[in-house]
């Protein structure tokens, strides 16, 4: 078993001292981390993440984070996270329609951040869909 702390700004999301395994992503892919993991500093990207529970898997969003595993601790400092159930599917469709019509012809400035935008609604949305495909 790990400890594990999943938190943003405002709020502590997951503070699980008994999950089994954590699954997201990184600049370089996808990864897992389970109890005994070597010690590591990452920087993530937004993506479903999953993480489990006495054999149940919970499903959130993270936005681009930090995360620090120390030991059996893994402490995730995530700009933005939100549970699957709590995700507004519509909202999330909409803002990917805003950020690919905002993407014609932004600057390379506001197309960076138009891009994480697109990238935050996407992976809202394959939380959401995803997570009810299973």
């Amino acid at each position: 078993m790990m400890h594990l702390k999943i938190v943003t700004v405002d709020r502590v999301l997951v503070d699980e001292p008994h999950a089994e395994r954590l699954f997201t992503k990184s600049e370089v892919g996808e990864f897992e981390i389970l109890p005994n993991h070597a010690p590591l500093i990452v920087l993530t990207r937004p993506a479903t993440t999953r993480y489990a529970v006495g054999g149940q898997e919970r499903i959130l969003f993270t936005a681009r984070g930090v995360l620090r595993v120390l030991s059996d601790e893994v402490l995730f400092i995530a700009d933005a996270a939100e549970r699957k159930e709590d995700i507004d599917l519509s909202r999330a469709l909409r803002a990917k329609k805003d950020a690919l019509e905002a993407l014609q012809g932004a600057s390379k400035t506001r197309a960076a951040e138009l891009k994480e935008d697109l990238a935050r609604a996407l992976a809202r949305i394959e939380t959401v869909q995803g997570a009810q495909k299973k």
